[in-house]
């Protein structure tokens, strides 16, 4: 889905490994404050932040289809990996409320339901994008 809007928008291969690049990016550079917003207020703000970002990020997404904005969707990406530097808050959220003898299960159920995100993902994408 990703290469057909970037073809769509205008972009080459060369922009599309950038808009890529730009979800790691975000993600890079949120996580540290992300960490010490959840160590100080706790994890409830900066995991509201993050779906508030997120969101945003997606609006974005959607409207650089809608205006033809390949900056747009530079941008969109970048702020959806703003939104997306939640993983460390929430393995420190279930390492502090789960029980010590079921954490390890827990954790992996959480990476599990990641990993299974991530490879569904892009299934979803493909059948939507046939639709509409």
């Amino acid at each position: 889905v990703l290469w057909n809007l970037t073809q769509y928008l205008g972009g080459s291969i060369v922009d599309l490994g950038y808009i890529v690049a730009m979800f790691s990016v975000g993600r890079l550079i949120v996580t540290t404050p992300l960490g010490y917003l959840s160590d100080k207020y706790g994890h409830r703000l900066p995991l509201t932040l993050c779906s508030f970002t997120l969101f945003l990020g997606s609006i974005l997404w959607a409207n650089s289809y809608l205006t033809k904005s390949l900056p747009c969707l530079y941008m969109a990406q970048l702020i959806m990996g703003f939104g997306s530097g939640t993983l460390g808050i929430t393995r420190s959220y279930v390492v502090e409320k789960v029980d010590p003898s079921k954490r390890t299960y827990i954790l992996g159920l959480l990476t599990a339901l990641q990993y299974a995100g991530f490879t569904m993902s892009p299934v979803f994408g493909s059948l939507l994008s046939q639709i509409g």
